[in-house]
C-alpha cells in the first residue's frame, strides 16, 4: 500500500508539473494572441489612414485636372481675345491711314485754295 501511495504521490507531482507546463504554455499562447491582435489592430488603423490618404490624393488629382481644364479654357479665350484685338488694331490702322489720306487731301486742297 505504501508503494502504491508513493507512486500515486509521484504521479500527482508529475501531473502537477505537466499542468503547470500546460498553464505556462497557455499563458504564452494568450500573450502571443494579444500581441497578434494588437498588431492586427495597428495594421487595420494603418490601412484606414492609407485609404484616407489615397482618397485625399485622388481628390487633389481631380481638382488639379479641373484646374487644368479651366486654364485651357482661359487660354482659348485669351487666344480668341488676341485675334479680336489684332483685328481691331488692323481696323484702327486702316482707319488712321484713311484719315491720314483725308488730312493730306485736305492740306493739298487748302494749299491750292490759298
Amino acid at each position: 500500500v505504501t508503494n502504491e501511495l508513493n507512486a500515486a504521490i509521484r504521479e500527482k507531482g508529475v501531473v502537477k508539473m505537466q499542468l503547470e507546463e500546460v498553464n505556462a504554455e497557455m499563458l504564452l499562447a494568450q500573450t502571443r494572441l494579444k500581441d497578434s491582435e494588437a498588431k492586427k489592430e495597428e495594421m487595420t488603423l494603418r490601412h484606414e489612414r492609407a485609404a484616407k490618404a489615397i482618397l485625399g490624393l485622388e481628390k487633389r488629382a481631380e481638382e488639379a485636372e479641373e484646374k487644368i481644364e479651366q486654364m485651357k479654357r482661359q487660354e482659348e479665350k485669351f487666344k480668341e481675345d488676341i485675334v479680336e484685338l489684332a483685328k481691331n488694331a488692323d481696323a484702327l490702322v486702316l482707319d488712321n491711314e484713311a484719315k491720314d489720306e483725308l488730312l493730306k487731301d485736305y492740306d493739298r486742297t487748302k494749299v491750292l485754295l490759298h
